[in-house]
Formats: C-alpha cells, sequence, structure tokens
C-alpha cells in the first residue's frame, strides 16, 4: 500500500512540475513594458483607433514563437463595460481583440 501511494504521490508530482513547466515558458514570452517601450506605430495605431477613449492597462512585448519571426505588443484596455486585450504587430496592424473576464 505504501509503494503504491508513493507511486501515486511521484505521478501527481510529475504531472504538476510538467504542468507548471509549460506554464512557466508562455509567461518567459512575455514582458510587461511601458507605453514608451512600445513602438511609435502601435502608440499612433491606439491613439486613432476606436479604442483610443479606453482606460490602458498592463502593456507586454510578446517574444516571437518561432526564428525570424516578428514581436507582437499586448495591449490590455477596459471601457463600454468590458475589457479587452488587444494585440498589435510592430507595424502597428490590430491583430487580435480578445474579450478578457472582470
Amino acid at each position: 500500500m505504501k509503494a503504491k501511494l508513493s507511486l501515486l504521490f511521484m505521478l501527481l508530482f510529475a504531472y504538476a512540475y510538467a504542468h507548471e513547466q509549460s506554464t512557466i515558458i508562455v509567461q518567459e514570452n512575455k514582458t510587461e513594458i511601458t507605453k514608451e517601450q512600445l513602438p511609435q506605430a502601435v502608440v499612433s495605431a491606439m491613439e486613432q483607433s476606436d479604442y483610443a477613449s479606453w482606460t490602458v492597462g498592463k502593456m507586454y512585448e510578446i517574444a516571437p514563437q518561432e526564428e525570424g519571426g516578428s514581436k507582437l505588443y499586448e495591449i490590455h484596455i477596459t471601457g463600454e463595460d468590458k475589457a479587452l486585450a488587444l494585440t498589435y504587430d510592430p507595424e502597428g496592424n490590430l491583430l487580435k481583440a480578445e474579450e478578457q473576464e472582470g
């Protein structure tokens, strides 16, 4: 019985460790930045968008997913009773607007 419990504990630990590692890797690709660190094209696109009057929260630079790829920029905003995460490329093109929870 003790051997079975030990094996179960090791399996649960291995699963938790593997899950934690994948979460950490995702977070390592994202770095919180300030508005001054955003490319000017992204700042201009935000200022000229329908979201210009929304409140800007945290901003992130996302490392390229593949070698030779471009960085992306994620901007969290709130307004009109919802929260969004906007993803821009370095040229200021809006790639995705994803609704966020509360």
